[in-house]
């Protein structure tokens, strides 16, 4: 490994014979310029002092961004400047989402609203800490000194003319109180930067000082008392109002007159590559968009609403559809998921069911924030918040969401779930379970879409199965909601690993035989042993009948789906029981279809707890069913389903999931069994269809 370049001979720098006081943050040209004045000399000098004008005129210029190891010793010899101290005496100390470098250090202005130069100040600060300019303040995003609650100042309070910022290169010695503005040549303005006008203080509450807290968090140590709003959605909402062109909302959400800001807006600016230079515009802008971000979204919605509507649209040929979610995001560019919840939010009932579903727009603030709590919780300790993970690689944004989605989500929906989603009763079970899956696998997912999976989304999710809008607004709050709750918290089933085991032995005759003999059920003809393997392997992976194996598929020229429905209304909870154990050790004992996939949850079937909101009259619950009188009539007599749903008053649908969930006990005596000792321990590895 090549050593870096070094310039500075370290052993010809001695420490200065003066006693001088460093500030954490102060900008290394201003300290450089406060130490020469102190001394009666200037800033190239104590630049010199350190050795540092042995540097190439490259590495000289960008002192004050990036520091190097040669360097840092270099100005720690020479001035005593503890390690520390000096790390935050560049600009490169600051986050790179407040400011943005190129490869040789320089600033890249047209990324993060990076300032290239100039500075703003505090007159009381440089009153208590005369010469001391901070590097926090050679940031656009530095606009409030919240040790003094004012608004800083960027121009000289009597010649009017930006501050002139210290400089390595200096060889002159200057006083760092006074202002170097030229105004003639050879004659500078030299006014004392601390003596201005008197200023009231803002108030606590107000939003500018707020929003300056926020961003703060960069540059202080804590604790801290702020939210943690990243700059990049700060930035965003402040778009949003620029290219709105709302100079009135920025006026009335910031409580700044809208007569001071009448002309600071500079309509020149580049919406979205830099802000306004005024630092009130800023802190202006900046506190409106704080309170955008943070007030209660009830009142703020019809604000981000028409923001969204009152921008600058697109027309370029890559510009996302007219009235589509994509376009209207376009308008809040960088946002955080947070914020993108809120503005989406905002246009819920502005977008057709499909996008409100893909962006999960009807789902409740409570729900998408109760989510990114749960992912951000390990960003700083991750080992003590191992769920974190989790909801951080399934989240609808994350790269590896597509795959969870196929894992985590049956294709059919759980029936606890599909009964009260589903409003129409004509609608067939099968039809209703395998929509409402595929749509749960894309609710939400706006953020990085699966576009094949939303292709087809439309013929599945039928208008019959919406309703009333108040209805399809529950539907799809519901789906989104327990979407999020699934990313957070998986189930224990993976559901694709489910159907690429080897199924070829599952629930043999022998053991068919087993189970009836132990919970006294007729074993039956071959038929019903077929059907009996049918029941299992539907159950352990949640498919519909046309996804069976060849071998277990239902014939079309004999009646076996009447024997399969036949089979299920002689279910009993004896015998579900029994064959769920046996399912159990035989997904313990199976091995997963590759060596390197965990092996399968012994969990035969698992649902999520179910959770439902008021408002809406969508379907009955699954237990809503009269029980009683479901099992009389299932024990003496063999009713249709059809019959047994007019007299219950509930769809086919519905009555079919019932007696599959719920079937009659016969209060039989049930001999257990060790499966463990019946099942093959290595189970031959071959996969087949």
């Amino acid at each position: 490994m090549n050593k870096p370049l070094t310039y500075i001979d370290l052993t010809a720098v001695r420490r200065i014979g003066a006693s001088i006081e460093f500030t954490p943050r102060e900008w290394l040209p201003s300290m450089f310029r406060r130490v020469g004045h102190a001394l009666d000399s200037s800033a190239a000098d104590i630049v010199a002092w350190c050795g540092l004008d042995a540097l190439p005129s490259a590495g000289r210029q960008k002192i004050g961004n990036l520091l190097t190891e040669e360097v840092a010793r270099a100005i720690h010899i020479g001035l005593g400047v503890d390690a520390d101290t000096l790390s935050t005496m560049v600009m490169g100390h600051l986050p790179e989402e407040l400011e943005a470098f190129r490869v040789n250090g320089t600033f890249a202005q047209s990324k993060n609203w990076t300032r290239g130069g100039g500075t703003r100040y505090c007159p009381t600060c440089l009153l208590e800490r005369p010469g001391v300019f901070y590097t926090e303040w050679r940031l656009w995003w530095c606009f409030v000194c919240e040790r003094h609650n004012a608004v800083l100042h960027d121009s000289c309070p009597a010649c009017h003319q930006p501050i002139v910022e210290a400089s390595p290169r200096e060889t002159e010695c200057r006083d760092p109180a006074l202002c170097w503005a030229l105004l003639s040549e050879g004659d500078y303005c030299r006014h004392p930067l601390a003596q201005t006008w008197r200023e009231e203080p803002l108030t606590a509450d107000s939003p500018m000082l707020l929003a300056q807290r926020a961003i703060s968090r960069h540059w202080r140590s804590g604790p801290y008392d702020s939210p943690d709003i990243p700059a990049a959605t700060l930035r965003g909402v402040a778009i949003a109002l620029l290219s709105a062109g709302h100079h009135d909302t920025i006026s009335e959400l910031s409580g700044v007159d809208e007569w001071e800001l009448r002309g600071l807006f500079d309509h020149s600016v580049r919406i979205g590559t830099s802000p306004p230079k005024e630092p009130l515009a800023m802190a202006a802008l900046l506190g409106a968009a704080y309170r955008l971000i943070m007030d209660d979204e009830a009142v703020v919605a019809p604000t981000i609403r028409q923001l969204t509507y009152d921008r600058s649209a697109r027309t370029d040929k890559e510009a996302p559809a007219p009235w589509s979610a994509r376009n209207f995001l376009d308008a809040w560019p960088g946002i955080d998921a947070l914020m993108r919840g809120r503005v989406i939010r905002s246009l819920d009932q502005d977008l057709s069911p499909i996008q409100r579903l893909v962006h999960g727009s009807a789902a409740s603030a409570a729900a998408w924030e109760g989510f990114e709590l749960i992912r951000r919780a390990g960003w700083d300790a991750p080992d003590a918040h191992p769920e974190s993970f989790s909801a951080l690689m399934n989240a609808a944004d994350s790269p590896t969401s597509v795959t969870w989605a196929e894992g985590a989500i049956p294709p059919l929906l759980w029936p606890s779930w599909a009964a009260p989603l589903g409003i129409n009763p004509r609608t067939d079970g099968i039809t209703l379970q395998h929509a409402l899956a595929d749509a749960l696998r894309i609710a939400g997912t706006g953020a990085l879409p699966d576009y094949e999976a939303i292709a087809g989304i439309g013929r599945k999710l039928r208008p019959t199965m919406f309703g009333t809008r108040q209805q399809t607004t529950s539907i799809l709050r519901q789906l989104t909601e327990l979407a999020l709750s699934l990313r957070a918290a998986p189930g224990p089933i993976n559901y694709r690993q489910r159907q690429q085991l080897d199924t070829s032995r599952l629930l043999d005759e022998h053991h068919w035989r087993l189970i009836c003999q132990s919970v006294g059920h007729d074993t039956g003809r071959a038929r019903r042993h077929l059907n009996a393997q049918r029941y299992a392997y539907m159950r352990i992976t949640a498919t519909p009948p046309s996804a069976l194996p060849d071998r277990l598929r239902f014939r079309e020229h004999v009646s076996d789906a009447a024997s399969y429905t036949e089979f299920l209304m002689q279910m009993t909870a004896e015998l579900k029981e029994a064959i769920d154990t046996y399912l159990s050790a035989w997904l313990t004992l199976t091995p997963p279809p590759n060596p390197s996939i965990p092996s399968s949850s012994p969990v035969v079937t698992w649902s999520p707890r179910r959770f439902a909101h008021p408002g809406a009259s969508l379907g009955h619950e699954l237990h809503d069913i009269d029980l009683d009188l479901l099992h009389d009539r299932l024990r003496v007599k063999a009713p249709t389903l059809k019959a047994l749903a007019v007299e219950l008053g509930r769809p086919v649908r519905h009555v079919r999931w019932a007696i599959t969930t719920f079937p009659p006990v016969t209060e039989h005596h049930c001999e257990p069994i060790d499966w463990l000792a019946h099942l093959p321990s290595k189970p031959p590895w071959v996969r087949l269809p």
